[in-house]
C-alpha cells in the first residue's frame, strides 16, 4: 500500500516540490530521493568510469549518509531527471561536494557555488562544456577530456543501458555520431 501511495504522490511532482527521505547515491551529482532521480543543480562532478568520478561518488555517499535528505526541485528536467537543490539536516549537499573538492560548480546553470570551488579541483578536473556560461568562453583548456590512463585509473567499464555506448542522447555512437535527439524540454549537457 505504501508503494502505491508513493507512486501516486510522485506522479504529481512539480516545480518547487520538496522531497524528503533517505537518499540513494547514483554519482557525484545525482541522487534518488523518494523514488525521484535528482540532478544536483549547479554541480559538475566527473563521470562514473573515471577515477575522479568514482571518488566523487564515494564522497557523495559520505555526505548523504543514512539520514534524511530534502530536495527542493526547480521544475527543470534533464535526461529524465528532476533538477534541484538538496540538503541533509546540517549540509547543503550541492555546496558540500564542491567545497570538499570532489566536483566543480556549473555556473551556466547556477552561480551559487562558484565561490566554493577548490583550486585543486579546478586544476584536476576540466569543466564540462555545458557548464560554461557562453559558447564564446569555450576554450581548449577548459573542456573536459578523458583522464590519462594508468594502472591506478583503470576501472572496469560500467554497464550501459540500451544499444552500445548510447546512454544519453548526446553520447556518440561507434561512428562518432550522436546517438539520438534531446527532448525539446531538456537543456544541453544535463542541467
Amino acid at each position: 500500500m505504501r508503494r502505491i501511495l508513493v507512486a501516486a504522490a510522485l506522479a504529481f511532482v512539480s516545480a518547487d516540490a520538496a522531497l524528503a527521505m533517505p537518499a540513494t547515491v547514483i554519482d557525484g551529482d545525482t541522487i534518488v530521493v523518494s523514488g525521484v532521480t535528482v540532478r544536483l543543480k549547479g554541480v559538475d562532478a566527473a563521470e562514473l568510469g573515471t577515477l575522479r568520478g568514482e571518488v566523487a561518488r564515494g564522497e557523495m555517499l559520505a555526505i548523504v549518509g543514512k539520514g534524511t535528505v530534502t530536495c527542493q526541485l526547480t521544475g527543470e528536467k534533464t535526461h529524465g531527471r528532476e533538477v534541484g537543490f538538496c540538503w541533509t539536516e546540517k549540509l547543503d549537499i550541492n555546496r558540500e561536494i564542491i567545497a570538499r573538492g570532489y566536483a566543480l560548480a556549473c555556473p551556466r546553470y547556477s552561480k551559487r557555488y562558484v565561490a566554493d570551488e577548490q583550486p585543486e579541483a579546478v586544476a584536476a578536473q576540466a569543466r564540462a562544456r555545458y557548464c560554461l556560461e557562453t559558447a564564446a568562453l569555450v576554450s581548449e583548456p577548459l573542456l573536459r577530456r578523458p583522464e590519462p590512463r594508468s594502472e591506478m585509473s583503470e576501472l572496469p567499464p560500467r554497464p550501459r543501458s540500451g544499444g552500445g555506448n548510447c546512454m544519453y542522447p548526446d553520447d556518440l555512437d561507434s561512428r562518432g555520431g550522436r546517438c539520438g535527439k534531446r527532448a525539446s524540454t531538456e537543456l544541453p549537457g544535463g542541467l
